[in-house]
């Protein structure tokens, strides 16, 4: 490169003392001097076409990235959402530890209308949360001393991978299984009543469902067989409120707890879901709104045991509803 521009400077030189110089010998020694522009190096820089090169090899790799990106970031939010329900089921267990039996899935407030404590507060002390939980004041009656403490809800109720939605008291994105509904027994003495009732029957044969008290030994079909809470994501509701009497106390509706009667990620709609588009078909009636998340492929799910699975969008009803119940004899 140096050696090159003091060739080129050199024969500028020449041009300018041509005049000193008799005939062609100075077209000689020009020509001699002259360096050859393909042997010249270029001086630095981009063409257009090697920028939009550029540009297009740039853009193919973020397509190529980004899915990985999203994917590894789903990854990392469908591991933080097992890790909160492992830790709500060790809560529950060290609950039925203390109390010889799992929290109830609600502790039923006589006033109608008016939700009664939910499982999730009778667990906040094993969740570390001792000063939330006497901020609220659950009393033994199912009703709450104070609500305005419930603003601020413990990350463990909340799944990452489920948008948040702005509200004064947060949703929680994780409810009780009630059972199966299989056996006789497991009908909560309320029958709906038509036309009015939205809220349906409400299951008794799990381990979750209003004024429950199910010790270990009440699970015959063994803890690593019996479901205790899944993910949820259509109609959410307040985290305290668990379960209340309507209709002039004819009907029971649920709310930290959920019967098993549907497929996960069902879909449909509720009939009194004034968001439902337009001509849709409303039928599902509140107890028995699908378990459900934003994972692809099915929901997870914590067992009596502590352990978390994902079950498949599209595993067999009658397993799920088995696994639902805590004692009907299906499990081997």
């Amino acid at each position: 490169m140096v050696q090159w521009r003091l060739v080129v400077k050199r024969f500028r030189v020449l041009q300018s003392r041509a005049a000193e110089f008799p005939g062609g010998e100075i077209l000689e020694i020009a020509m001699f001097f002259q360096p050859n522009p393909r042997t010249l190096p270029r001086e630095a820089g981009f063409t257009l076409v090697e920028l939009l090169v550029v540009i297009a090899v740039i853009g193919l790799l973020l397509a190529l990235l980004l899915p990985a990106i999203q994917a590894a970031r789903e990854a990392a939010r469908r591991t933080a959402c097992a890790n909160n329900l492992r830790q709500m089921a060790l809560s529950s267990i060290n609950y039925e530890s203390n109390q010889r039996h799992f929290p109830p899935g609600s502790r039923e407030f006589a006033q109608f209308n008016v939700p009664g404590a939910s499982w999730r507060v009778l667990v906040l002390p094993y969740l570390e949360e001792s000063a939330l939980y006497d901020a609220i004041g659950p009393n033994s009656d199912g009703s709450m001393t104070y609500k305005q403490p419930a603003e601020k809800m413990p990350g463990v109720f909340a799944c990452p991978s489920v948008p948040a939605i702005e509200d004064s008291i947060p949703n929680a994105h994780y409810e009780g299984v009630t059972g199966s509904g299989a056996a006789t027994r497991g009908s909560y003495p309320f029958e709906p009543t038509a036309p009015t009732d939205v809220c349906g029957f409400v299951f008794a044969d799990g381990i979750f469902f209003p004024n429950s008290d199910v010790a270990t030994h009440d699970i015959k079909d063994g803890t690593s067989h019996t479901l205790l809470f899944g993910e949820r994501t259509y109609l959410l509701d307040d985290w305290t409120d668990g379960s209340w009497r309507s209709n002039k106390g004819r009907s029971k509706c649920i709310a930290a707890m959920r019967n098993a009667r549907l497929p996960i990620n069902a879909g449909g709609y509720f009939v009194s879901d004034n968001q439902a588009p337009d001509e849709t078909a409303k039928t599902l009636l509140r107890n028995d709104l699908y378990f459900g998340s934003m994972h692809a492929g099915g929901a997870q799910f914590a067992l009596a045991d502590g352990s978390v699975q994902l079950l498949a969008n599209d595993v067999e009803m009658a397993v799920f509803q088995a696994m639902a119940s805590r004692a009907g004899g299906e499990m081997p």
